[in-house]
């Protein structure tokens, strides 16, 4: 099915360009083999992307991440929206800068830009860039649909430049340091700017509110900071040790890679674990540590003063922090690699109670020192005890306030997390306003270049005021006040004025989707199999149970036996036995049918022996024109066990009939008898004479819209807003599901009035659920649709649906045949009566502060910006 493009091919002639290259490279560093291998790489990159504008299905990446009805702006980002595509991203962008400094007479400059590049190519070649597919095909699956959004652009973007820049500053550090420091902080701008736009585009897009997860991904972009944060304070102390930090960047990227392409990531795992990825960037982490070993293996730092100590002080607090993530992460990589054993990754709760008692420490550290560096020739020596002093002191002071007042700025955070918040406001505080006034004493002294340094870390050390008094509520889920909206009814000053559905008019062949996807086609036919499986031998078994020894007139099979209140038991003599009795006939349901034993429960009265007492003349109770006739009835304790016949049922009674057995799971499973009465009330007579059902191909060979919108217009206290939710059958196909929430975001002030809206929510049955956007999409698509075709169809939904939760749904289905069978008939049976919506649900949160956040982490980047094009002027 797959083999390798025509594209490759040329991929694959750059790859030997770029070996050829390095070769020639390490004779004569100005050649024209540098220049034409990077020019190959840059064009063919060109021609990939061309690949997905023109929607060339040929190219197995172009059919599973687009489709020729995407608008052209997505389809050119669904190129490296994909595991092969960004590896190949990221040594285009290398080429381009390596390009740049052709010039340069440096072997070591040169070869380094090219193993990077060309294991950049290799890793988009191990990640299925170039797999091709051997048929005509008319339509791509599309693109995930949380990726389509105008943040595809910007955030990997960024992140990719900065992966690039860090690589081209570790090879520029061997022709001059002082391009490779301008270099870095322009990764250290870019990369700041990735996380921005991550979070951005988690908080706008995902509708939960938060910014930051610590999900894996997440970890592996903060490591690549943190080490070239910890790089640039390294610069002014030794350029060997700066290096050094470089090197380690470029192996944490690498690092990253791995990470990435294995799986761990709930929300980025756009790609299957592979072990050939593993190798190849161990193989570079492995070349990056033996020329670390040659090149800095003698490393000299000699501390002259506050202002050094204060750098190795903030060096060793970051390096600190990137280990502990890289640590986190390693046993998570090491077992979804050997497959020896799984651990999951720390990840949102777990990640927070783990990382919060190991990092947060770390920070209020930093804040500490910070000062230190921007005050060292400002202040006299003898006031920093003081001023030190002055900060743990009011940060204790606060903690001991929160403890003793039980004062609580988030009232659903530990009180250990009230007091971190308390501390990092405080000591944030207290450190800015001493950089506030360094900045300006600096500026007054015309040092202008220390004053714009100091205001970048005035602004970082705002951003934390801004995570501090943001992150608790953003995260927590439990600030949402969730309220049912009613059409044109207000309910907390917000009232939903509008909700229509609309289907784009964009399609897809479903049976050409199908086809592609093993996993999807083999788990509708089963859940079909079972469906036409349940609807004829089972519900006819249980049928037949009821008409037969079961269903003797005075059973009631549904309540599990036959209750008579207020009758008395007598003595042959007369006397009475058992006064305000109730008898009960009980089912004892195991492997084989048993008819329990009869029970009278009552008020003793008198005594009666330990032995059998015949009663049958005296006991004739007649229920539905049955009679059950007692024999015989002995007392145990304070329980009698009557012993008796129902017309030729003799009690107790024994089978191991198969319809019994069926009846014994209709008692025993309460979603079975739901699925036998729901089977009862479809009548779904027709399923066993449906030509195509046995051949799901053939019942979907059917083009269905792509997208349904759902537009709905919501008054936020008088303010119009609209908000417009995607429903991608696409992305349901692909396992990834298709509904992605759109937020309501109302700025006050500094904070946000955040309201994410959602569909009204079904629930099929305890594991699988449903929303009135999918069911306004299937009812669409069910129109004027034979019956097995819109079974077919309800059949495919939820084995996508089963897809996106356990990756390979035919386990799952044949451990609960029963459940995912109702889920479907549910399904079916809920569309056909569908009509649109009068409500949706609006969950409310306030996320105070937040503007604190993303202006101060901005106003960090571009005096970042400013700083390095000066200081790259000035070396030029």
């Amino acid at each position: 099915m797959f083999g390798i493009h025509w594209l490759g091919f040329i991929y694959l002639l750059t790859i030997l360009f770029l070996i050829a290259n390095f070769y020639y490279t390490l004779f004569r560093p100005r050649n024209l083999l540098y220049v034409l291998s990077h020019l190959l790489v840059i064009v063919s990159f060109t021609i990939f992307i061309l690949l997905f504008v023109i929607s060339d299905y040929t190219l197995s990446v172009v059919y599973y991440n687009s489709h020729h009805e995407l608008p052209i702006y997505y389809r050119v980002a669904a190129s490296w929206s994909n595991g092969g595509g960004s590896f190949l991203l990221f040594s285009t962008i290398l080429s381009v800068i390596a390009l740049a400094f052709w010039n340069l007479e440096s072997k070591a400059t040169k070869s380094i830009f090219t193993l990077t590049v060309l294991s950049g190519l290799i890793l988009a070649f191990i990640n299925g860039a170039f797999e091709s597919l051997d048929a005509s095909i008319d339509s791509g699956l599309g693109l995930n649909p949380l990726l389509i959004n105008p943040w595809v652009y910007p955030h990997p973007l960024a992140t990719f430049l900065s992966y690039a820049l860090i690589a081209s500053s570790f090879a520029l550090y061997f022709h001059n340091v002082y391009y490779s420091r301008v270099i870095l902080g322009f990764a250290w701008a870019t990369f700041s700017l990735a996380l921005i736009f991550g979070g951005l585009w988690s908080y706008e897009t995902l509708g939960w509110g938060g910014y930051w997860a610590w999900d894996p991904v997440e970890v592996i972009q903060l490591i690549p900071w943190l080490l070239i944060t910890a790089s640039m304070h390294s610069f002014a102390l030794s350029h060997k040790l700066y290096g050094l930090f470089i090197a380690s960047s470029l192996a944490s990227v690498y690092y990253g890679f791995m990470v990435v392409r294995s799986g761990l990531s709930p929300i980025h795992g756009f790609a299957s674990p592979q072990a050939l990825t593993a190798y190849v960037c161990l193989a570079s982490i492995a070349l990056i540590a033996f020329a670390s070993y040659m090149y800095f293996k003698e490393v000299n730092v000699k501390i002259n003063g506050l202002y050094d100590l204060s750098l190795v002080l903030s060096i060793i607090l970051t390096t600190y922090s990137s280990l502990i993530l890289i640590g986190a992460l390693l046993p998570s990589l090491l077992g979804s690699l050997t497959g020896l054993f799984s651990i999951s990754a720390p990840a949102f709760d777990s990640a927070i109670r783990l990382y919060t008692p190991l990092l947060a420490p770390a920070l209020i550290l930093a804040l500490a020192i910070t000062p230190i560096a921007y005050t060292h020739s400002l202040l006299d020596p003898r006031l920093y005890i003081p001023l030190i002093s002055g900060y743990f002191i009011l940060i204790t002071l606060g903690a001991i306030v929160v403890i003793l007042k039980n004062y609580t700025y988030s009232p659903l955070s530990s009180l250990y997390i009230n007091i971190l918040i308390a501390s990092l406001i405080i000591g944030s505080a207290y450190t800015s306003i001493i950089l506030a006034l360094s900045s300006i004493l600096w500026a007054t002294r015309r040092s202008f270049r220390r004053a714009l340094q100091t205001l970048v870390h005035l602004f970082l050390v705002l951003a934390v005021i801004g995570i501090a008094l943001s992150a608790p509520f953003a995260y927590n889920q439990g600030y949402y006040s969730t309220i049912r909206a009613e059409l044109g009814l207000e309910s907390n000053g917000l009232m939903v004025e509008s909700i229509s559905f609309k289907t784009e008019s964009s399609t897809m062949n479903l049976s050409t989707i199908i086809a592609r996807d093993n996993k999807l086609m083999e788990t509708a036919k089963k859940l079909l199999e079972y469906t036409i499986l349940y609807s004829t031998t089972y519900a006819e078994a249980v049928d037949e149970a009821k008409r037969t020894l079961l269903e003797v007139g005075v059973l009631d099979l549904a309540d599990e036996g036959l209750h008579i209140e207020s009758i008395e038991f007598k003595y042959p003599g007369g006397s009475i036995l058992v006064r305000n009795a109730t008898l009960k006939l009980r089912l004892s349901i195991m492997e084989s049918i048993v008819l329990g034993v009869l029970e009278i429960n009552g008020v003793l009265i008198g005594s009666m022996p330990d032995e059998v007492i015949n009663l049958s003349p005296y006991l004739n109770i007649e229920v539905n024109n049955r009679t059950l006739i007692v024999y015989n009835i002995l007392r145990i304790g304070d329980k009698l066990l009557v012993e008796g016949q129902v017309g030729n049922l003799k009690i107790p009674f024994t089978s191991n009939s198969t319809i019994l057995k069926a009846y014994a799971i209709h008692q025993n499973n309460p979603q079975a008898r739901e699925l036998y009465y729901t089977l009862k009330t479809l009548k779904l007579d027709g399923i066993t004479q449906s030509s195509c059902l046995p051949r799901l191909e053939a019942c979907i060979n059917i083009r269905i819209p792509r997208v349904l919108e759902l537009n709905t217009l919501v008054n936020v206290e008088g303010v119009p807003a609209q908000v417009k939710l995607r429903y991608d059958i696409g992305g349901e196909l692909a396992g990834v599901k298709g509904l992605v929430p759109r937020p309501i975001i109302v700025r006050s002030g500094l904070s946000d009035y955040y309201i994410a809206v959602y569909p009204k929510i079904y629930q099929l049955t305890s594991r699988v659920t449903i929303t009135d956007a999918e069911l306004g999409y299937l009812s669409e698509v069910f129109k004027g649709k034979r019956f097995e075709e819109k079974i077919a169809l309800a059949s495919i939904f939820i084995a996508s649906r089963l897809k996106s939760e356990v990756g390979d749904p035919r386990i799952i289905v044949d451990l609960n045949p029963i459940e995912y069978t109702l889920a479907l008939l549910k399904l079916y049976n809920l569309t056909e009566e569908w009509s649109s919506p009068k409500e949706l649900v609006l969950r409310v949160k306030t996320i105070p502060y937040i503007w604190i956040l993303w202006f101060n982490a901005g106003l960090a980047v571009i005096l970042q910006l400013i700083l390095t094009i000066t200081y790259g002027l000035r070396k030029r």
